[in-house]
């Protein structure tokens, strides 16, 4: 009797001991699983962000605050033709926006600009209609080579001087009329890639 209780009390103990490691285990995984939760956290907060992502990241916030609500279209047939109307250009809008914006990183990126001074009448308007269809984001770069292109190709035709070198004094006489259009499409451009100014 007495060897049988010194078995099973050593049993115990061994049990006891395997117990505890298990518990340490767990806890030591745990530690560091936190450790590793709040140095990714830091990281995080130190990356700084862009104002897309910044806003992008706002705009997540405010969805998960919200919740949607479905507005019925109007009955009358007049109301319902201004409120398509109404729908079709506010899409229409966010949509130009951010294609503009897109195409003011990418010329910014470039070193290149959109000519205001080129003798156009209503090309800004012509731009932002277009540039209102659909989203172009993913083929901008293929966009501003081929306008590129043909600017290239209508100076060789043309026999016009290379850019960046002084033109004739004669040459300066018949300068291009300004295209208002073109100003005010870059004028709101400007004005929405203005940095923001935190206090």
């Amino acid at each position: 009797k007495g060897t049988s209780s010194k078995r099973s009390g050593r049993k115990s103990k061994r049990k006891d001991r395997m117990d505890r490691a298990r518990t340490l285990a767990v806890a030591a995984a745990a530690l560091a699983g936190s450790k590793k939760e709040r140095k990714e956290r830091e990281r995080r907060q130190h990356v700084k962000l862009t104002q897309e992502q910044k806003a992008q990241r706002n705009l997540t916030r405010l969805q998960a605050l919200c919740r949607n609500v479905p507005i019925p279209n109007p009955i009358d047939p007049v109301r319902l033709r201004s409120w398509d109307a109404w729908a079709d250009r506010e899409q229409g809008s966010v949509v130009f926006r951010k294609n503009r914006g897109i195409l003011a990183s990418n010329l910014n990126q470039r070193s290149l600009s959109i000519d205001e001074n080129s003798g156009t009448k209503g090309a800004g308007l012509v731009l932002r209609q277009m540039m209102s269809v659909k989203d172009i984001t993913e083929e901008m770069d293929d966009i501003i080579k081929c306008a590129v292109e043909i600017e290239a190709g209508k100076s060789q035709r043309h026999h016009e001087s290379p850019w960046g070198v002084a033109k004739a004094s004669a040459d300066s006489k018949s300068k291009p009329s300004k295209d208002r259009t073109l100003a005010n499409f870059l004028l709101d451009e400007a004005v929405e890639s203005k940095p923001e100014v935190t206090t």
